[in-house]
């Protein structure tokens, strides 16, 4: 640690020096006769804590400290007096001084006020530390060098690597995170020379911990396995995610290089499956599979989309996923093909559901399957999204719509924008209306006009929402050549007029 004695008493300065000395050799000492000088040298040596008088020549002790407390400084310091008076103390306090020794002063005071300082300096820092590593991974804010520097100088004893540990808990952060705290903490007692820092990240949904001093009997990957992870998992009853990274000094470079690259590798958990430790440097060497997008399976998902029939739906999913957990693809191809998958998926339900769909609610599941870290948490993405698309009502869950219906349907979108009739669609398919007509009501649960009416109109609100074309070039667009009769169907259907609903 660095210290500046600020001391125009000659004899005082020599005692003073001798008992840092003695206190601890590896203090590193400055020595100023004046405030003036004093707060020269302070600028320039940059000290870790102060010891001071108060009545100097140029320049008293206080006002040195009041100087640089009105340059924005943070300083902590102790004051050697003659002077016991309460004013010269009350002035001292109010400028944060932490401890206030009269003359002459004792070893022993000065080892217990330095001892004091110490405490106050570790706290200090380790907050800054946390805070500045808490917010460059949140924002990609500046970094405070003074606190990487203390901690390398100071704790990290045998100069050893840093560690950099990322717990993911994933949708049960809320739940757990404090009570993994507290196991870290407990776990960390058990080694007498591993420090660390634990920094709670809410939107990444996980702890860091920053072993920045270990003894080199540690090994961090048993450590992680027999004792962080099987800890945690048997007391939280979940199975959670942890990556691991090294780099060889704490230095803020490093640091924050080692942590994007674990972040970033983290879901190789996907792979890995449960119980496993993400290593960087393992995950560099990992060879995978090429994931040929499944063509013949996603037929069989649409297919069993149309029908309606959303037991086959999942079991083909469930597939899906089984084909994942038995390969070793890259965790960015298994997203891909999710995501692609999801699209598709979209692109068919829009076609069934012309009235429901909702793009905005649809990119909460795209982007949940693009922040996945672990096979469970995908498959819960997955899970999520058929409870969202499939309808409540369970009885339609195992209902088949007829060929000849899904057909229908399809004519309607294909071709609501010209004069079309049951009777024509009735001809096309070859029934007779009377039959189209009542299967129609039968299977979907609505009259065939209305239906058409309300794909009719989920059309033109897409074009008012998206285009800036005129209210009749809208209304010849999905079918109706009379304005007015468009805009009397529009109300009654939406309950706003088109000028209304495109305004909103």
């Amino acid at each position: 640690m660095k210290i500046i004695v600020v001391e125009d008493d000659i004899n005082t300065l020599d005692s003073i020096t001798n008992m840092l000395i003695n206190i601890d050799n590896n203090f590193c000492i400055e020595i100023a006769s004046n405030g003036i000088d004093g707060l020269n040298t302070i600028k320039q040596f940059q000290p870790d804590f102060i010891i001071t008088d108060i009545c100097m020549p140029k320049m008293d002790g206080l006002q040195m400290l009041s100087e640089l407390k009105n340059e924005g400084y943070n300083f902590f310091c102790i004051i050697i007096s003659t002077y016991p008076e309460f004013e010269f103390v009350r002035r001292a306090l109010g400028l944060g001084v932490s401890d206030y020794l009269l003359k002459p002063v004792s070893m022993i005071d000065l080892a217990n006020a330095i001892e004091k300082i110490r405490t106050k300096i570790i706290n200090y820092r380790k907050n800054l530390l946390t805070n500045c590593i808490k917010q460059y991974i949140s924002n990609g804010a500046g970094i405070d060098f003074d606190a990487f520097h203390f901690f390398n100088d100071n704790f990290n004893k045998y100069k050893n690597n840093t560690h950099i540990i990322e717990i993911y808990l994933g949708e049960y952060y809320n739940l757990f995170y404090q009570k993994c705290l507290t196991l870290i903490n407990e776990i960390c007692k058990n080694y007498s020379y591993l420090q660390c820092i634990n920094i709670c990240i809410e939107e990444y949904k996980c702890i860091f911990l920053v072993i920045y001093s270990t003894d080199n009997t540690i090994s961090i990957d048993k450590w992680l396995k027999n004792g962080l992870l099987n800890i945690i998992n048997n007391d939280c009853q979940y199975h959670i995610c942890i990556g691991y990274n090294d780099c060889k000094k704490l230095s803020n470079n490093n640091l924050f290089s080692a942590i994007k690259e674990l972040h970033e590798n983290m879901d190789w958990n996907i792979v890995y499956k449960d119980n496993k430790i993400i290593i960087y440097d393992q995950v560099k060497s990992i060879k995978t599979n090429p994931l040929i997008y499944p063509i013949k399976l996603v037929a069989n998902i649409n297919d069993a989309l149309c029908k309606e029939n959303y037991n086959e739906l999942k079991m083909y999913i469930k597939r899906l996923f089984i084909l994942f957990y038995n390969n070793i693809y890259s965790p960015k191809q298994i997203k891909e093909v999710c995501t692609r998958l999801i699209y598709n998926i979209i692109e068919v339900y829009e076609k069934i559901y012309p009235d429901k769909i909702e793009f905005l609610k649809f990119q909460i599941f795209i982007d949940n399957i693009n922040n996945a870290i672990s096979f469970s948490e995908l498959c819960n993405c997955f899970s999520r999204f058929f409870q969202y698309i499939i309808p409540d009502d369970q009885q339609s869950q195992n209902k088949l719509i007829s060929l000849t219906v899904l057909r229908a349907k399809n004519f309607i979108h294909e071709y609501y924008f010209k004069h079309i009739t049951l009777e024509e669609i009735a001809r096309y398919l070859k029934v007779t209306p009377e039959y189209l007509g009542t299967q129609f009501k039968k299977e979907l649960g609505i009259n065939f006009s209305t239906y058409l009416k309300n794909y009719r109109i989920q059309k033109a609100k897409e074009l008012l929402i998206t285009t800036d074309l005129k209210l009749y070039e809208i209304s010849k667009k999905v079918g109706y050549n009379d304005i007015k009769y468009f805009s009397r169907i529009f109300k009654e259907v939406t309950g706003k007029t088109s000028a209304d609903f495109r305004n909103r």
